[in-house]
């Protein structure tokens, strides 16, 4: 298994209920990618007495990372009928369906390695116990 990811291996998606010739196309995900994700979506509250703090998750952040990371191109079309610009202004303009539909296109396509995997990788017995 290659330590790196090609995020050139893309994957085209179509909704049934997009319109003929709508399209998105969607990429793998690298650790860094992963990362970026994470800082957008957590905020970290106040330090307490004994050190520890509260972590709170904006899904949307992380759902606007997420497409912005895992998006390459797309060919939805605005009211009007043309191409809408892939931009941030868009992305948060989705519909609930189609950001949905996208969203766990990417996850879908960028499984997260199962116990057992990551403990191969890291050279542990990986006899699937961990599962």
């Amino acid at each position: 298994m290659s330590a790196f990811v090609d995020v050139r291996e893309t994957r085209e998606i179509r909704a049934e209920w997009w319109e003929e010739g709508e399209a998105v196309t969607i990429r793998k995900l690298s650790f860094l990618d992963r990362r970026y994700i994470a800082g957008q979506s957590a905020t970290y509250g106040k330090p307490r007495e004994d050190g520890t703090r509260s972590v709170f998750v904006d899904t949307e952040a992380m759902d606007l990372a997420i497409l912005e990371k895992g998006i390459v191109r797309w060919t939805l079309k605005r009211p009007n009928g043309k191409i809408a610009p892939l931009t941030r202004g868009m992305l948060r303009k989705l519909g609930e369906a189609d950001g949905e539909y996208i969203v766990n296109a990417i996850h879908e396509y960028n499984p997260r390695r199962s116990a057992a995997e990551q403990a191969r990788f890291r050279g542990g017995a990986g006899d699937g116990a961990e599962e």
